[in-house]
């Protein structure tokens, strides 16, 4: 019994030693997010695939996406964007305020290149957006970077997404993106 004990002592030692980390984000506005991106694109996720980060112990997962529409900058048909974090068979990275993807997803993106010109997700889970078609015809793009909105938003009838989510979810329509982005120019 003794030995039990001092075995969850010392593996709860063991836990509280580990090194807790933080992700901190500026908030960005509408604006900051879009006008100040590289690229403004919307499009179907096609793939994704998680690596060992180059010259890093980290997980980063690459993020294939069939481009449907470009809102702001060039880009081919496809592009591959890099996000942390990510699962390699039992061992995965979780990173706080890192976006989600799975295949399938529709999205609005706000994306920069870094130095190497590689396309991360602007302000991290900020430049993603699940888009749906409203009721009304009109496409949302809904702030959901870890993809909970969107099934609630999907049983919604109501043209007013965010009347249907909560006041707190982002929801823009496209129109509002080409707005601020054409403030821009």
């Amino acid at each position: 019994m003794k030995t039990r004990w001092a075995a969850l002592v010392t593996a709860l030692a063991l836990l509280a030693a580990v090194p807790a980390s933080a992700t901190s984000v500026l908030r960005l506005t509408e604006e900051q997010l879009f006008r100040d991106a590289d690229l403004v694109v919307t499009g179907r996720v096609t793939a994704t695939r998680s690596r060992n980060a180059e010259g890093a112990p980290a997980i980063v997962t690459e993020v294939d996406l069939r481009v449907d529409g470009r809102l702001k900058g060039a880009c081919g048909d496809t592009i591959t964007i890099l996000v942390p974090g990510g699962q390699i068979g039992e061992r995965g990275l979780k990173i706080m305020g890192a976006p989600e993807f799975e295949t399938g997803d529709r999205v609005l993106l706000a994306l920069d290149r870094d130095a190497k010109e590689t396309l991360r997700v602007r302000g991290l889970f900020q430049g993603r957006f699940t888009l749906i078609d409203a009721a009304d015809g009109s496409v949302r793009a809904v702030a959901d970077p870890w993809r909970h909105a969107a099934a609630d938003l999907e049983k919604c009838d109501q043209a007013d997404a965010a009347d249907c989510l909560g006041e707190k979810t982002v929801v823009l329509t496209l129109d509002r993106v080409r707005e601020i982005l054409g403030a821009s120019h």
